[in-house]
């Protein structure tokens, strides 16, 4: 005889009295907070990198992306990032979403492209810019769901779409 199961990731975290013979943790396993009005006690386990192409000087007033989506306030350093929709990224993290460089987050600024994303580097030593380096763009700070917010979505729909 089969054993009954009703628990999936968030319903674990309610007790063994929702538990029965088994659990089916699901997205719990990738480090999704299985409940959102709850701490997230989840250990996250995804780690998404990407390469830095190149880099420019961009002066103030000038845009960048599609539809020049984004306007430097500043003297900018703009890096090339090969990032982008057709990676499964959301377009709704344009201009909102982050990477990260040795733990320096770094805005993504513009709209994502098909294959690359434009992130501003400006605050990074330069020395540090080498094409090839890599970005984390989901990370230990950075998770799934901390991009899910960012797109305006939940981390179910994140987890499967960088591929």
């Amino acid at each position: 005889m089969a054993g009954a199961s009703l628990a999936n990731s968030s319903d674990i975290f309610l007790g063994s009295a929702y538990h029965f013979d088994l659990v089916r943790p699901g997205a719990a396993l990738y480090g999704i907070a299985p409940q959102i009005d709850s701490p997230d006690r989840m250990l996250h386990v995804v780690r998404v990198q990407a390469r830095l192409s190149q880099w420019r000087e961009v002066g103030v007033g000038e845009a960048v992306g599609y539809n020049h989506s984004w306007v430097a306030t500043r003297p900018s350093r703009i890096a090339t990032v090969s990032v982008g929709y057709a990676d499964g990224y959301l377009r709704s993290e344009s201009n909102r979403a982050r990477l990260r460089l040795q733990g320096v987050d770094l805005p993504l600024v513009g709209r994502f492209s098909m294959d690359t994303a434009p992130v501003d580097v400006t605050d990074v030593d330069p020395e540090l810019l080498a094409p090839g380096t890599l970005l984390d763009v989901i990370d230990e700070i950075q998770d799934v769901n901390a991009l899910a917010v960012h797109a305006d979505t939940n981390a179910y729909e994140i987890l499967p779409s960088p591929g």
